[in-house]
């Protein structure tokens, strides 16, 4: 299992560097080239008006290729494989820049505009293929990068679930972020004006932040929620402080599910307690400026941890018609991880933009195959999300090293309602 360490900066590749030179230069060539014929065009008398909308749709491409590349250039880890592409298309940019240059105070037939959008839809394509190669990218190597799982490095905090996540820890990944994730808790720094704020006294006072009358009350059970099954979320001495332990869920169908309490640089063992409702709130929450904190017991051991990754838990149903209705038809993928995650787009939100990490490892329990998947953040104001344990039937000729295809056998969906809300006797989100 990896686990999340102090932050790191990570050193820029060289081959990293040719290629956002690459991806600027193509995109800054086809602005100029792009200009220069609009230059062209309208400074010339008796110019059709046909021909002058098509610059000005190309001059309005030109300005989204930019953005779009900027975009890309920003993300440029991840698309190191397109440079070649970018070189090609910024020198055939350059040649466009030519004619256009060429072509200045004479009029352009339409055959030049029809070249330079093209150009310009090229441009935007791989554009476009730099942020997705980026994504991807970014999901396969969230769970290397050198930072503690609550997202936040020295002197910073973190924005509330950036679940785009991660989105990524205390973020999608995300992430976890998650992750999972890129993850804003809904309603978390809301406030309720008739509610009277605690009184910031004695030891409390000593503490980061505001204390905030919007958190788990005493005793509330709260599960570690949208955690990559290979990370852990962070548990400090005082919000966004030192790091004193890291809590690791363990759902993978072959232990009992539990939260093993790890030493912060080690993998031994400080304490066990149940994953469902073994993390017991304090009663005690904190606002920091971009985010919220819950105090809470794990075992002996008192901490702090993001709300961004802790949910009360409602009622468990199963759901399985539900997925096949959604889907049309019983999901059969080849790994459980691929499986899972399809099952997981029936229940998510576009806007917001849901967070969908892999929290529990994907293996063999038995003759099943089995995946743990959250899923959080989808609008509502008091339901933030739901857990989903994933059985599925391996092929008939399966063997442990290719157990696959895996067809969909059954889905447990367990509600995660938001931290400050609480649960029913029903298992309702408050």
């Amino acid at each position: 299992m990896t686990e999340q360490g102090p932050p790191m900066r990570r050193p820029i590749p060289a081959a990293l560097v040719v290629a956002r030179r690459a991806m600027v230069v193509a995109a800054a060539a086809m602005v100029i080239a792009a200009l220069a014929v609009v230059v062209a065009l309208l400074g010339e008398p008796g110019t059709d008006p046909a021909e002058t909308a098509a610059v000005e749709q190309a001059r309005d491409d030109a300005s989204s290729a930019q953005e779009e590349a900027d975009a890309a250039t920003a993300m440029a880890d991840a698309a190191i494989v397109i440079a070649e592409e970018a070189a090609a298309v910024a020198a055939a940019a350059q040649a466009a820049l030519a004619d256009a240059m060429a072509a200045a105070g004479e009029t352009v037939d339409p055959a030049t505009i029809a070249r330079l959008e093209a150009q310009l839809e090229e441009a935007r394509n791989l554009a476009a293929t730099a942020l997705v190669a980026a994504d991807a990218a970014g999901g396969a190597t969230g769970a290397d990068d050198d930072a503690p799982e609550d997202g936040t490095e020295a002197g910073e905090e973190l924005a509330e679930e950036p679940m785009q996540e991660e989105p990524l820890e205390d973020p999608p990944v995300s992430e976890e972020a998650p992750v999972e994730e890129p993850m804003p808790e809904d309603d978390a720094a809301a406030t309720d004006e008739d509610a009277a704020e605690p009184d910031d006294t004695g030891a409390a006072a000593d503490l980061p932040g505001e204390p905030l009358v919007l958190g788990p009350a005493e005793g509330a059970g709260l599960a570690v929620v949208g955690i990559r099954y290979d990370s852990a979320l962070n548990m400090r001495a005082v919000p966004n402080g030192e790091i004193i332990a890291r809590l690791d869920n363990v759902m993978d169908g072959v232990r009992d599910p539990a939260i093993y309490v790890r030493r912060p640089n080690s993998d031994d063992i400080i304490t066990t307690v149940v994953w469902k409702r073994g993390v017991v709130a304090t009663g005690n929450t904190r606002e920091l400026t971009t985010s919220t904190w819950h105090e809470f017991l794990a075992g002996d051991l008192t901490g702090w941890s993001s709300a961004a990754f802790l949910a009360q838990l409602g009622a468990t149903e199963d759901a399985t018609s539900e997925v096949v209705d959604a889907l049309g038809e019983l999901p059969v993928a080849d790994t459980m991880v691929e499986l899972g995650l399809e099952v997981a787009q029936t229940m998510t939100s576009e806007e917001p933009q849901s967070s969908v990490v892999v929290s529990g490892a994907p293996g063999l329990a038995g003759d099943l195959g089995q995946v743990t998947i959250d899923i959080v953040g989808i609008g509502d104001d008091s339901v933030r999300g739901f857990r989903l344990v994933v059985f599925a039937h391996p092929a008939e000729d399966w063997t442990e090293d290719d157990p696959g295809p895996f067809t969909l056998k059954s889905v447990e969906r367990t509600v995660l309602c938001h931290s400050h809300r609480g649960v029913s006797d029903e298992g309702l989100c408050l």
